[in-house]
């Protein structure tokens, strides 16, 4: 799940409209396989991926803002490494 920073361990992380990087594509991985949501896995988090940050906030009940921060963290199911969605 997206941190802030590559391998920080900072679990405090909010991204939103105009981040990039590595973190982003793995929420667009995780939005496509356990949410069904069809984005580009291009690591820019546009309007998009906004609009699917929101339909996963919806579908766990809460505040449905499209930005990913810890609260949306703490909610989406993500890959297990066997591939499978989970809650971490």
């Amino acid at each position: 799940m997206p941190t802030v920073g590559n391998e920080t361990g900072d679990t405090n992380c909010q991204i939103g409209v105009g981040s990039t990087g590595p973190g982003v594509k793995a929420l667009q991985n995780t939005l496509n396989d356990c949410y069904g949501t069809r984005l580009v896995v291009d690591g820019i988090y546009g309007n998009q991926t906004s609009s699917a940050v929101v339909h996963a906030q919806q579908a766990n009940g809460i505040t449905s803002d499209g930005i990913y921060g810890h609260q949306t963290r703490d909610h989406l199911v993500w890959h297990d490494d066997r591939g499978r969605c989970v809650r971490p």
